[in-house]
C-alpha cells in the first residue's frame, strides 16, 4: 500500500473519490498473497492488483458500487 500513498494523496487533493480493495483471505493457488491492495479510482483508473483477469474486473466493479452507495463491503 505505502507504494500507492502519493498517488492516492494527489487524488484525495484533487477531490477524486476511491476505493481501495485489499485481499484478506487465500486458499489453493492465489495469484497475489492476502495483504495485496489495489486502489479503484471513481473514473475506473486503478493503481496495484489483487488478483488477474476477470477477478479484478469484478472487484473494480464492486468499488464502483461501494462508491454508489457509501457503504464498505466484504
Amino acid at each position: 500500500m505505502r507504494e500507492f500513498l502519493k498517488e492516492i494523496e494527489s487524488w484525495r487533493k484533487a477531490g477524486r473519490r476511491f476505493a481501495i480493495a485489499t485481499v484478506i483471505r487465500t486458499w489453493g493457488s492465489a495469484p497475489r498473497p492476502a495483504g495485496s491492495v489495489m486502489v479503484i479510482r471513481e473514473d475506473m483508473q486503478v493503481a496495484g492488483s489483487v488478483s488477474g483477469g476477470c477477478i479484478e474486473g469484478e472487484v473494480i466493479e464492486a468499488a464502483q458500487a461501494v462508491l454508489d452507495v457509501g457503504t464498505p463491503k466484504v
